[in-house]
């Protein structure tokens, strides 16, 4: 499972609404803002699995999923958007968003018009200017390391 390295010195269990998992970090990717966790005590149905893209462009459907600001009683936040750019920033190939990405998605999936996972929410926020995913083939890479 991939998440956003800044949270996991919160503690050893991923929250979610109704649910609490135990995790472990497997390892961490400082520059990328990347995690990569051992979700074995985590069902299927309560993540999403990174696929293979199959290539998507600018003006493509996208829809962000997270919790952010995650209080008792908040449902999940879903975004819908489009695919603005591309751009390459520190050798880090991101995915920018039409959509308002906001402060606490960070690690949540951007899904294609098929629900497929093609970025993990990087940066968003009212102070950051372009809203943009870390690209799956980007940590495709870094897991294969």
């Amino acid at each position: 499972m991939i998440a956003s390295s800044w949270p996991l010195g919160c503690g050893r269990y991923c929250d979610k609404p109704s649910n609490r998992f135990p995790i472990s970090v497997l390892r961490t990717d400082k520059h990328r803002d990347l995690a990569l966790l051992d979700h074995s005590d985590i069902p299927e149905t309560e993540y999403y699995q990174p696929e293979k893209t199959q290539g998507f462009g600018i003006g493509e459907p996208v829809t962000a999923v997270g919790y952010p600001g995650f209080g008792k009683g908040d449902r999940i936040n879903v975004r819908p958007g489009f695919v603005a750019s591309f751009f390459v920033r520190s050798a880090v190939r991101y995915v920018e968003v039409t959509q308002k990405l906001l402060q606490g998605s960070s690690g949540g999936p951007l899904l294609d018009s098929s629900g497929r996972v093609i970025a993990v929410i990087h940066k968003g926020g009212p102070l950051i200017e372009r809203d943009h995913a870390i690209h799956v083939d980007v940590i495709a890479q870094w897991v294969a390391e």
